[in-house]
């Protein structure tokens, strides 16, 4: 019985003991949406586009954008959360990054229903302004 015990409590120490595993994503207008996970966590084996990252995300996730314009318009579908951490999406080692819009009416960003969702370093712009055109749509 004794026994027992001590290997639940030595369970419930190493389940406590556990970090929180988060990952880091490259993005490069340069890289390769087909490239898997893994190398996707290298720079030298980026995703080519945000959108692709953001699909991939989970909370605690941060995507690290290298320089470059990218002509896009991505969206989260995921939230962070208090427990796992949040999506964070950054400019790369302070590189500017600008998400363009390519002069049409188009929302850049959208983030609808989500939290814990970090933005930091990027440029949105290029985007005609119209009802339907919106830079970050949250």
């Amino acid at each position: 019985m004794l026994k027992n015990q001590f290997f639940s409590f030595l369970q419930l120490f190493i389940i406590i003991s556990l970090p929180c595993y988060s990952q880091t994503y490259y993005v490069s207008t340069t890289g390769n949406d087909s490239h898997t996970k893994v190398q996707a966590q290298n720079t030298a084996t980026p995703w080519k586009t945000i959108q692709h990252a953001c699909n991939n995300a989970t909370p605690g996730t941060t995507i690290q954008i290298m320089a470059g314009t990218y002509i896009e318009q991505d969206s989260i579908s995921v939230s962070g959360s208090a427990s796992g951490g949040y999506i964070t999406l950054t400019n790369y080692n302070g590189a500017a990054v600008v998400i363009n819009g390519n002069a049409a009416a188009v929302q850049l960003l959208t983030i609808s229903s989500k939290s814990y969702i970090k933005i930091n370093g990027l440029e949105f712009y290029n985007c005609i302004g119209n009802n339907n055109s919106i830079g970050i749509f949250i």
